[in-house]
């Protein structure tokens, strides 16, 4: 066996050990507050911002999968927990609204 492959072999590996464990990770975050309020988790997400320093990307927060999961897409996660600023419809899409009624 190359050098090479050998070293592609063992990285893929550790990739797949990665993935496992951050799969573990959400399973378990998801099965802890599964019972947890809409409120508590938007906190938490509040909290780790907080501790960041910044608005959290999706990777950067433990259990973003089961948080998707609650709220939908990780903007409107950011949105609901207070976050980031709603995103503004266009023009277009406010004038379908409104000639939908």
């Amino acid at each position: 066996m190359t050098m090479k492959r050998s070293h592609t072999l063992y990285r893929n590996k550790a990739e797949r050990i990665k993935n496992e464990a951050l799969l573990n990770r959400e399973a378990e975050f998801a099965r802890q507050h599964k019972d947890d309020s809409d409120e508590a988790l938007l906190q938490y997400i509040r909290d780790c911002a907080e501790k960041l320093g910044h608005i959290p990307k999706k990777h950067e927060v433990i259990g973003f999968t089961y948080l998707k999961s609650r709220f939908g897409p990780w903007p409107r996660v950011l949105e609901k927990a207070g976050l980031k600023e709603p995103k503004k419809k266009s023009a277009y899409a406010l004038d379908m609204a409104s000639t939908s009624k």
